[in-house]
């Protein structure tokens, strides 16, 4: 899970693995006390941790990194283009 961040004008947090109280993807999505930018940095933290679990170099057998990286790139996709892009 990962833990709220905090609120830090100008800039965009990213999480570590002790702070992440969603379970989900999708409630990153929800969280209404993040921008945008904020719920990107925390979607692609979370894909570059999920990688590298599934490369083997941290390991968990309570869940499956394939299948969160699936669900984490689904959540980036709703999110559509940056805005700034």
């Amino acid at each position: 899970m990962i833990d709220r961040l905090p609120q830090v004008p100008g800039q965009t947090p990213v999480p570590d693995e002790k702070t992440t109280p969603y379970a989900h993807p999708d409630e990153v999505l929800r969280d209404p006390t993040l921008s945008e930018a904020q719920k990107r940095a925390v979607l692609n933290k979370w894909t570059q941790d999920a990688r590298i679990a599934a490369r083997g170099e941290e390991h968990t057998p309570s869940w499956d990194p394939e299948t969160l990286i699936r669900d984490i790139e689904n959540a980036i996709a709703k999110l559509g283009p940056p805005s700034d892009a």
